[in-house]
């Protein structure tokens, strides 16, 4: 049954060595997102993760478009964080305020030149996938609405976003599904640390 039924037996400790070590590795647009709300040293060590499998990213091209839609409303929502903060530690020590402030200053100035876009950049030059064509596009909305109707996921709780933004999970899924076809060994993470 395991040679027919694969998916689900665990991997053999060679199988996963092998997927770790060989594997392509896809990031959701939530966890790169992430990286403008994790502390700096927290991204550091991220970012040096990433560029230790540089080699082995691949993005489909709706997480890249779904980062980039999101990365401004992201810094600000960080940028707001630390305001709020700020108010409400008025009377501390002004260590504290100080080492606050230049936090915020640092999220400002990413608007103007962000350290994290250029290095995903750098990651990630040639190792996004194209995007879709009309066609396609239309293809695989069908399928998302048949999912939609028969309460599968991906895709399922998406259904009831706005048009413009119900079809990107399942967009996703047939996209790596596709790049499976090259790549026998994808792992796709969400990093919610």
């Amino acid at each position: 049954m395991k040679k027919i039924l694969p998916e689900y037996y665990p991997l053999e400790k060679d199988e996963y060595k092998k997927l770790w070590t060989e594997g392509i590795f896809i990031f959701d647009a939530n966890t790169l997102l992430n990286l403008y709300r994790y502390s700096f040293d927290t991204v550091e060590n991220l970012l040096n993760i990433f560029k230790k499998i540089k080699d082995r990213l691949w993005l489909p091209y709706q997480i890249a478009s779904e980062y980039h839609e999101n990365r401004l409303s992201t810094i600000l929502e960080e940028e707001e964080k630390y305001k709020k903060i700020i108010n409400d530690i008025k009377n501390s020590p002004i260590k504290i305020l100080k080492d606050i402030d230049n936090n915020l200053e640092e999220y400002n100035s990413r608007f103007e030149k962000d350290d994290i876009l250029e290095e995903l950049n750098n990651l990630y030059k040639g190792k996004v996938g194209e995007q879709y064509k009309n066609e396609e596009r239309e293809k695989y909305i069908k399928i998302a609405e048949e999912r939609f109707k028969n309460g599968l996921v991906p895709g399922l709780r998406d259904k009831d976003k706005t048009i413009n933004k119900r079809y990107g999970d399942v967009i996703i899924w047939l996209n790596t599904i596709e790049k499976s076809k090259e790549e026998k060994n994808l792992v796709f993470l969400l990093l919610m640390i």
